[in-house]
């Protein structure tokens, strides 16, 4: 038999143009019993992620993530603290590109505590996942995807402006490529 309580709580902004912070904190108590007494445990992670804009074109982000496990096997019972950082620079006309560099696991504490309760065991297990490591990315934004041309009234029947028909260059639908010549 397993009983669980839960709570959540959350803090978001961005009413300032060049500031956007979130912060939230979630606790949860497990209590559980096999065939013996009653055993508790529980989990608390809390997260905080912040990113600054400085001029419109160079945006400094961080994340931190610290998770709590207690009422494990003294072994078991731990605090991760995960902290990741990241410099991103706005290119292209329109700021349409960015590169960004990202450190990942800068505390070099990246790894995870599972429990696995049934009728007839209890499993605690540790793994180390993904360690520190440096990414590098740009990306693209397609501002005006799947959007019609802006001088094409909305309710045109054509899609994207087009007049129905063959499409230009083509004269005999039975000849596709007879234009070339």
């Amino acid at each position: 038999m397993t009983q669980s309580l839960s709570g959540q709580w959350g803090l978001s902004s961005s009413q300032l143009e060049q500031l956007d912070y979130n912060i939230s904190l979630n606790m949860g108590w497990n209590r559980f019993r096999n065939q013996g007494p009653w055993s508790v445990y529980w989990t608390h992670t809390a997260n905080a992620r912040a990113q600054y804009t400085y001029r419109k074109r160079w945006v400094l982000g961080s994340d931190y993530s610290w998770t709590y496990f207690g009422g494990l096997d003294q072994s078991f019972n731990a605090s991760i603290h995960l902290l990741n950082i990241s410099l991103a620079a706005k290119v292209l006309p329109n700021r349409l590109g960015e590169f960004r560099i990202s450190i990942f696991d800068v505390l070099g504490q990246n790894r995870s505590v599972n429990r696995i309760i049934n009728e007839v065991y209890l499993e605690d297990s540790r793994n180390t996942a993904l360690g520190q490591f440096v990414m590098l990315t740009f990306t693209y934004n397609f501002r005006n995807f799947g959007r019609p041309p802006r001088d094409v009234p909305a309710d045109s029947p054509h899609p994207m402006g087009m007049p129905q028909g063959m499409p230009p260059g083509h004269g005999d639908p039975s000849r596709p490529w007879g234009t070339w010549r």
